[in-house]
């Protein structure tokens, strides 16, 4: 990856071979997804946070505190 996201912060290289099948939650739409699959960013408590899309990973950069309850 290694483009700097609009907040500054690096999004997460995610290494192909560890994500295969895990789970994981859209904390903007809700949609589950695999990990493999998914946009990983950092959130500002350092936890990752997975998206579903650009759009997605978009507005909950624009507004975390509305999506970090469900991050």
């Amino acid at each position: 990856m290694g483009a700097t996201a609009p907040d500054g912060q690096q999004p997460i290289d995610v290494p192909s071979d560890a994500v295969s099948r895990k789970l994981v939650r859209d904390p903007v739409c809700g949609m589950h997804l695999t990990e493999g699959l998914a946009i990983a960013e950092r959130s500002s408590a350092g936890e990752p946070v997975f998206f579903c899309s650009e759009e997605c990973r978009n507005k909950f950069m624009d507004e975390p505190r509305k999506f970090a309850a469900n991050a």
